[in-house]
């Protein structure tokens, strides 16, 4: 099973809500090239679910972008009617409307990882307690822990403690070992 590597996922999405962030400017702008802004966030997003093989993503992303090429073409997106004045305004109109669906979407995206990563915080942060209670880590060694292979280590004697495998289980289930280590380190900050 393949678990993901939610910190480098977060890491994605807030690039591409930075990106989107200057398409907003450009909106507020009044930018003429505002058409190839959102084209290219939107062409960024495909390629981001593409590289993910997240198909449901991909076709949403698709979706978008078909409704702003339709409009380019001067046709509304959604009535399919051939508009011949104000085709500009139609234009931004779809932009806006595209713009507001993805901030919707990379937001919703952003808050389901970050919960994902706050409920694996509290996990790890119960387990590594209960391994400090059973004497198996001290804090003095929690906090000289300030490499990689530092906090691998820590982490291999947790899951070798006796009792804590379902518990470890758990937390192995809902995030990737790269996502524990950098929560470790997290972790280790906060003490």
């Amino acid at each position: 099973m393949f678990i993901q590597f939610f910190h480098k996922e977060l890491t994605a999405i807030k690039a591409l809500q930075q990106q989107l962030i200057k398409v907003y400017e450009g909106y507020i702008e009044k930018d003429y090239f505002l058409d190839e802004k959102v084209e290219a966030l939107i062409q960024a997003i495909i390629d981001h679910y593409k590289a993910k093989n997240e198909e449901q993503h991909i076709t949403w992303g698709q979706s978008l972008l078909a409704e702003l090429k339709t409009a380019k073409r001067g046709i509304h997106p959604f009535t399919l009617e051939r508009v011949t004045i104000r085709r500009n305004d139609l234009c931004m109109t779809t932009c806006y409307k595209i713009i507001q669906n993805t901030n919707d979407k990379l937001s919703a995206e952003n808050s389901r990882i970050t919960s994902k990563l706050t409920d694996a915080f509290s996990l790890l942060k119960q387990i590594v307690l209960t391994a400090m209670q059973m004497n198996a880590i001290t804090l003095v060694e929690l906090k000289k822990a300030n490499s990689q292979k530092n906090k691998e280590k820590i982490w291999s004697k947790i899951l070798a403690i006796e009792g804590m495998q379902q518990h470890t289980r758990n937390l192995i289930v809902m995030v990737s070992q790269p996502d524990i280590i950098i929560l470790l380190e997290e972790l280790r900050e906060s003490f």
